[in-house]
């Protein structure tokens, strides 16, 4: 993130269990997985705009919401990691409803 000068990084297939976050001197990382250390969705956020969090809300281990605070308006960055299209229709239907839910959280 330093070389590249990236201020926030989303990143999907964390495969971490549970949700939370840590914080380092330089940087904050938010995620969120499930009861098994599959999938996962997460976030890393260098000093600027860790500053700005104003919260951080998990939908499941697909989707993560990150408000950040901002002038005029604050700002919602949704990460996601989709299903691919050899999962069954209901899963991705889930995916999709879980996004949406997360769409409307972040406004």
């Amino acid at each position: 993130m330093e070389r590249t000068n990236f201020n926030l990084l989303g990143l999907s297939e964390v495969r971490s269990k549970g949700a939370g976050g840590i914080t380092s001197d330089n940087y904050t990382i938010l995620y969120s997985g499930g009861d098994k250390h599959q999938k996962g969705v997460g976030m890393i956020l260098n000093k600027s705009p860790s500053k700005a969090i104003k919260g951080f809300w998990t939908v499941n281990d697909r989707v993560l919401i990150v408000k950040l605070e901002g002038t005029p308006f604050d700002i919602g960055i949704v990460q996601v990691y989709a299903p691919t299209a050899d999962k069954d229709n209901a899963e991705i239907e889930e995916f999709y409803e879980n996004f949406e839910k997360a769409m409307k959280i972040s406004e």
